[in-house]
């Protein structure tokens, strides 16, 4: 069985002594806002790669999207794959509603 997505980030997050937490928490501005760039600049590479019309290249750019995506609620202790399981039977989660 391959592993999860998040399994995946979260081992490259330890070997590269990043953070990865297992709880929900709030993190310092200045790390928030680094996630921010990083999702900013893949998202971006999206839009280019989408008007240049490569599938591939598309492809490759989304799924750097889904990995920065994963490693930022990785930092913030969010469970994304659980999230993804509950929007699918649900109205929304609200674990995460008193997290600030």
């Amino acid at each position: 069985m391959l592993p999860s997505p998040a399994a995946l980030v979260r081992e490259f997050h330890r070997a590269f002594g990043l953070d990865a937490r297992a709880t929900p928490t709030e993190v310092p501005r200045r790390l928030a806002a680094h996630r921010q760039e990083l999702l900013d600049e893949e998202v971006g590479e999206v839009a280019e790669a989408s008007r240049e019309g490569a599938l591939d290249h598309l492809a490759h750019e989304l799924a750097d999207v889904v990995y920065v995506a994963y490693g930022t609620a990785l930092v913030h202790g969010i469970d994304l794959f659980r999230l993804f399981r509950l929007m699918g039977g649900c109205s929304g989660p609200t674990e995460y509603s008193g997290v600030r």
